[in-house]
Formats: C-alpha cells, sequence, structure tokens
C-alpha cells in the first residue's frame, strides 16, 4: 500500500443525508481514488455530535456516497470515528502506527476548513508526506464567533503537543 485518502466528514441531517460540503467532499475524494494510481485504500471520518444527530456514525454515510461513486468497497479501510478534527488525525495516526506502509497521505476537507486541518495534520502526522485537497462547495463560508474559539482551543493543543 502506497497511498491514503482520507475523508474528513463534515453533517448530515437527521436522516442521513449529507451537507452539500460533505457531498463535495466526497466527489474530490472519489476522483482521488480513481486518478491515484497508488492509491490503495481510503478512510472516512465522523461519528456523532453536532454534525450528526441520526442513528449512524457520518462516516458510513460518507462510505455510503462513496460506493455509489464507484470506489470498490474492498479498498475502504475501517471508517474513524471521531468527533473533530483533532481526533480525525489521532484516528490516522492510528491506522499508521498498526504497520501499514503508505507513504503519503491525501487529506480532502473544504475550503473553510483547510488552514485548521493542515496545522492540526501537519503537526501531529508531521514524519509523514502528507497532501491537502480541499473541495468547491455552492456557499461562502464565514467563521463565526464559536469556530474562531475551537481554533484558538485546538491550537492551544497543538501547542501543548510539543
Amino acid at each position: 500500500m502506497h497511498e491514503l485518502v482520507v475523508l474528513l466528514g463534515n453533517e448530515n441531517s437527521p436522516d442521513g443525508t449529507l451537507s452539500e460540503a460533505a457531498e463535495a467532499r466526497c466527489a474530490l475524494a472519489a476522483d482521488l481514488v480513481e486518478c491515484l494510481y497508488e492509491t490503495k485504500k481510503i478512510t472516512a471520518t465522523g461519528a456523532f455530535g453536532d454534525f450528526n444527530v441520526s442513528n449512524r456514525p457520518h462516516a458510513l454515510y460518507l462510505e455510503e456516497r462513496l460506493l455509489l461513486a464507484g470506489v470498490d468497497r474492498e479498498r475502504f479501510l475501517p471508517p474513524i470515528l471521531s468527533n473533530g478534527t483533532y481526533f480525525d488525525a489521532i484516528g490516522v495516526l492510528s491506522i499508521l502506527n498498526e504497520g501499514t506502509s503508505f507513504k503519503r497521505i491525501h487529506v480532502v476537507t473544504s475550503e473553510f476548513h483547510l488552514e485548521r486541518v493542515k496545522r492540526i495534520f501537519g503537526k501531529l502526522l508531521r514524519n509523514y508526506e502528507l497532501c491537502f485537497h480541499s473541495a468547491e462547495h455552492p456557499y461562502d463560508y464565514h467563521l463565526d464567533a464559536l469556530e474562531k474559539m475551537k481554533i484558538k482551543e485546538f491550537e492551544k493543543r497543538l501547542t501543548d503537543l510539543g
């Protein structure tokens, strides 16, 4: 195995319908799996929280969408049942520490989320070659006060890690 695609979750409705941002990320991840010859595996992230109040983990909805887009089931690693970007990165690190031989990690997110993902994944997975991909979606996202507070909290955690 050489390359891993990590599809970061976003939101879904109570009935499991993916948000526009999650749909855009799925489309980009499916395209990456198709065009990256060395890609052997993909994993999706997300469990439960404000972003998912349904009765199934968010990552399973992402996997279903990827299957509909033509990604072979055998390419899937178990999903990372996480609740936030920091825990997404910890889950990926867990996969990498299981003795896998991935040389490059492709992280799929959205433009509004990209800088935070780069900081967190860059810090926690600094010994791996990381490629970041941002999906476009049809709305402009502006950080609200709560989101800015979350970013500061994550930056503090990263600083505390050394």
